[in-house]
């Protein structure tokens, strides 16, 4: 009896580890590789756009080389630009963000039209990591900083 109660520490020293990962205390997703929280977003509308604008950011790592991409990356994707379609539509949205949401809904178009149709490239995920990088590094970058009257 005695050889099985010994194991049990040992038993549970290696589980916790597999198990921890799904125990998170924090309200953000994970934002996967090098990509800042949702927090690292400027408030206002760039914090708005942040969950869709980082979902972007994982799923263009995803697309892939073939013809067709994932079906559940471009799911995710719709819902992404649908969202960002909304916030675009809303007043308020800072002028700063204007080309870059408006790029990043065009190249996800693309990719989303290009992928149903059998027609995609990988030059597509090229091009909306670039609008994506844009997007990212315009609401993470301190504001600019006004003149004095």
């Amino acid at each position: 009896m005695r050889p099985r109660r010994a194991l049990v520490p040992l038993v549970l020293g290696l589980l916790t580890p597999l198990l921890l990962p799904g125990c998170s205390s924090d309200d953000e997703p994970d934002p996967g590789p090098s990509q800042p929280p949702v927090s690292a977003f400027r408030e206002g509308t760039c914090r708005a756009v942040a969950p869709a604008v980082l979902q972007v950011g994982r799923d263009v790592r995803l697309l892939g080389e073939g013809p067709t991409p994932p079906q559940d990356v471009l799911e995710r994707l719709t819902t992404a630009q649908t969202s960002l379609v909304q916030i675009q539509g809303a007043p308020g949205l800072d002028p700063v963000l204007v080309g870059p949401v408006e790029d990043l809904v065009t190249r996800i178009g693309f990719v989303r039209l290009r992928g149903v149709s059998n027609t995609y490239g990988p030059e597509l995920a090229t091009q909306l990591g670039e609008t994506y990088d844009l997007t990212l590094a315009t609401c993470t970058a301190p504001p600019a900083a006004t003149p004095p009257d």
